[in-house]
């Protein structure tokens, strides 16, 4: 009896002794494959020190297990390999499931073999899942809804993850369940295999021919957000973003066949359907710089996105700026109608989204506007704007959507922003400024020429040059001056400029 038990005691103790070595070895292989990732990844960085906040915070998820799926069309290696090396060398083991690789249907067999025989050296965590379309959104979600873990971490080949950028996701969707998580974005330079990490706050906006761009926050905004985990963004680029698999099968449920048509709709159908898209400032992934290209059918896709979210007024406005005609075919009409059963589903509006979070972000111009847009010096490319610190001003370099005002023209002859109007003011009433539009004064009207550039009522147009009074510290501002003829233009023309549009007949 004695002998019966004593085996039964040592069979135990060899299962266990077996249990600790396997989990021994799990972890020790799981360290290995992280330290050869590592040395793989031959990434440089120009690391700036991160903020004060981001070394406070308790970013521990040990309740989470992540499924990272990594997306790809997997014309050339390069890419991929980086991506799955930061992937692999920068997460954290006890937290990873499994990685997999949405591969884009139209790579040949031959390729996806070479691909799948050399990730198969990396982990046995990673996964090649070959897709069955070549839209690369619906493929990652296609992918994501076959996920193991129960947060799902998305990412692009065009992205290369660095160190902690994990726990700052997680613990944003701690605290919004119902939302998305997005990394902040540095640069990866891919010649010399650089990430530049500049903890630089980007705010990410849309205008209304649905194109989305980012531009960093000013110095009072840093120092408004310099203590938030993260931050609500009104659209994101879906490059990366993390996402509780519960809330990614909701949002699959609200879409017919997952097919999502890129960044702006996701954006749209994540706060319209209940949910939220939340930038993480401490969570830092560097994306490979690329000229912006057109996709074929990306207009008609555009057209699509703003009949099925937006409401007539704001339609009005894309229809305004995208007045191409665009011809949809049986299935995409009944694609359309389809969606626009769906998103009954959801409890808000876009008037509910454009009041509660966009707010003043996005520009949208009163009934009493013929052409709106940013106020541009055609030759010089710069913009006109003022502040209250810097009375003349005068002008910056233009960019789309930047941090410069937004003018609308008026039928009466204004040129306004929120209350303000431009006239000539300052010594000598030669400088170009804003003030509080007086619509019975003729110094607040102007007139376009044929080619729609502007000058003031009484003939005058505008020119830059040293301040004549050095009353700005012989800054280069604005000023007014005669207008020369129209043969002999000035080498300052002024236009309406970026996501502008001149109603019929004006």
């Amino acid at each position: 009896m004695r002998m019966r038990k004593d085996a039964k005691f040592y069979v135990v103790a060899i299962i266990l002794v077996a249990l600790i070595y396997l989990a021994i070895k799990g972890t020790s292989s799981n360290r290995d494959f992280r330290k050869a990732a590592k040395s793989k990844l031959q990434l440089t960085s120009e690391q700036k020190a991160p903020p004060s906040s981001c070394d406070h915070r308790e970013l521990t998820a040990k309740d989470m297990k992540v499924s990272i799926v990594v997306s790809t069309k997997a014309n050339e290696d390069a890419v991929i390999t980086q991506t799955v090396n930061s992937v692999l060398a920068h997460t954290d083991p006890s937290l990873l499931l499994e990685v997999l690789i949405a591969v884009d249907k139209m790579v040949t067999k031959d390729r996806l073999q070479l691909l799948t025989q050399e990730f198969a050296e990396y982990s046995p965590l990673v996964t090649i899942m070959h897709g069955q379309t070549g839209d690369r959104l619906k493929n990652k979600f296609v992918v994501g809804h076959s996920a193991k873990g129960n947060v799902v971490v998305f990412i692009d080949d065009t992205v290369v993850v660095t160190e902690n950028y994990l726990n700052p996701l997680l613990e944003t969707l701690k605290d919004h369940p119902e939302g998305i998580a997005v990394p902040s974005y540095d640069y990866f330079t891919e010649m010399t295999a650089s990430v530049e990490k500049t903890w630089s706050l980007m705010k990410w906006v849309f205008g209304w021919r649905l194109d989305i761009e980012a531009y960093e926050l000013s110095f009072q905004e840093i120092a408004n957000r310099q203590q938030d985990i993260s931050m609500p963004a009104m659209v994101f680029d879906s490059s990366a973003f993390a996402i509780y698999k519960t809330y990614l099968e909701k949002l699959g449920s609200i879409k017919h066949d997952m097919r999502y048509a890129g960044s702006t709709d996701l954006s749209f159908a994540t706060w319209l359907c209940g949910g939220g898209a939340y930038v993480v400032p401490c969570s830092r992934v560097a994306k490979v710089q690329s000229a912006s290209t057109s996709m074929p059918g990306e207009n008609k896709m555009k057209h699509m996105v703003a009949e099925r979210y937006l409401t007539e007024k704001y339609l009005r406005l894309f229809r305004q700026v995208n007045p191409a005609p665009v011809s949809l075919t049986k299935e995409e009409n009944n694609h359309l109608t389809i969606e626009k059963n769906f998103q009954k589903k959801c409890h808000r509006d876009f008037d509910w989204y454009m009041k509660t979070i966009v707010k003043e972000d996005v520009f949208v111009p009163s009934d009493e506007a013929v052409a709106y847009g940013y106020f541009n010096s055609k030759s010089g490319h710069v913009c006109f704007r003022q502040t209250p610190a810097m009375i003349f001003l005068g002008y910056y370099g233009c960019k789309m959507h930047s941090r410069g005002k937004m003018f609308e023209y008026l039928k009466s002859g204004q040129l306004r922003s929120g209350n303000d109007c431009i006239t000539n003011g300052g010594k000598g009433g030669s400088y170009m400024v804003t003030d509080t539009c007086d619509y019975n004064k003729s110094s607040f009207k102007w007139i376009t020429n044929k080619h729609r550039q502007f000058k003031s009522a009484a003939n005058q147009c505008i020119s830059h040059a040293t301040d004549p009074y050095k009353e700005n510290n012989e800054r280069q501002v604005l000023m007014f001056t005669k207008c020369a003829e129209e043969s002999n233009p000035s080498s300052f023309q002024w236009q309406l400029w970026n996501s502008f549009i001149w109603l019929d007949g004006v």
